[in-house]
């Protein structure tokens, strides 16, 4: 936000319930059980319905996941090209 020219603010990021992260249980991908990895979506080849499980994955709802990749995209600067 304030690479961008507003506010600056405080932020910190992370679970507040867990400080670590060591109560969290592992993301496993149906297709590859007991493997943790990183939810990953190819948006080039990904359907709405494929976005939308991926996130469920990590408990996020159809509200949540937009607000994830649209502020992502827009403030995240993911896309060092744009």
């Amino acid at each position: 936000i304030e690479s961008m020219g507003g506010p600056r603010i405080s932020f910190c990021g992370g679970r507040i319930d867990d400080v670590d992260g060591n109560e969290s249980l592992p993301l496993e991908d149906d297709d590859a059980p007991g493997k943790n990895h990183l939810i990953y979506v190819d948006a080039g080849n990904a359907t709405g319905q494929d976005v939308r499980q991926a996130f469920a994955k990590m408990g996020f709802g159809d509200k949540e996941t937009v607000a994830l990749v649209a502020g992502g995209h827009t403030f995240g600067k993911c896309h060092s090209s744009r």
